[in-house]
């Protein structure tokens, strides 16, 4: 049997889903300006109270990029400390393939509801920003110069950025999009760890 904390992080990451799935699926049917907060609380299962909990606003449910909130999960400090591009690519190759069917569905519903809503057009810009922000804090040494933490900041900002651009097709093979995945990272690590003395482990 898990432990509690475990337990409760699991049943944290189910509702965050279901909230999500009713968010999109309502914003599907009704459009996401006439979808209100207790329609997606009732049809995730959840309270209004733990909806605005975890997400705060109705956009924030679509702020929220589960796929780059997961890599900044699975990122090995200990390994992004000494070798960023190489943390950063495990990361996301072991959350590509932890994701189904369902989850690649529901993320590449989301991303379009994201870009044919007007009112949620500046979500991707403030969703890649706070997941950059947390790749720099798990990437960033204590004892880091300021130079270097330039340099893992924009790599950070640059991964979450292409990580996002990277079309999510729920029947595409999962060796294809982990590759478009891997050369996205690589591509936004071109300049920032490839400046002289920065630590990279191509």
């Amino acid at each position: 049997m898990p432990p509690p904390q475990g337990r409760r992080a699991s049943n944290e990451a189910r509702k965050r889903r279901a909230a999500r799935r009713a968010a999109v699926e309502l914003s599907e049917e009704h459009g996401f300006g006439a979808v209100l907060m207790p329609a997606i609380a009732e049809r995730a299962g959840v309270s209004e109270r733990t909806l605005f909990r975890m997400f705060g606003t109705k956009a924030g449910i679509f702020w929220h990029d589960p796929f780059l909130e997961r890599v900044a999960t699975r990122l090995d400090e200990d390994t992004a400390r000494e070798d960023p591009l190489r943390a950063v690519l495990e990361a996301v190759e072991a959350t590509a393939r932890a994701m189904d069917h369902e989850d690649r569905d529901l993320e590449r519903r989301r991303r379009a509801l994201v870009v044919a809503e007007p009112e949620l057009l500046g979500v991707g810009a403030r969703s890649v920003m706070v997941s950059g922000r947390e790749l720099t804090e798990r990437m960033t040494p204590p004892d880091a110069d300021d130079a270097e933490r330039l340099r893992l900041t924009l790599f950070a900002a640059f991964a979450a950025a292409a990580l996002g651009a990277v079309p999510v097709d729920p029947d595409e093979p999962e060796e294809q999009w982990v590759a478009a995945l891997s050369a996205a990272v690589r591509v936004a690590a071109f300049g920032p760890l490839s400046e002289p003395g920065a630590t990279s482990g191509r």
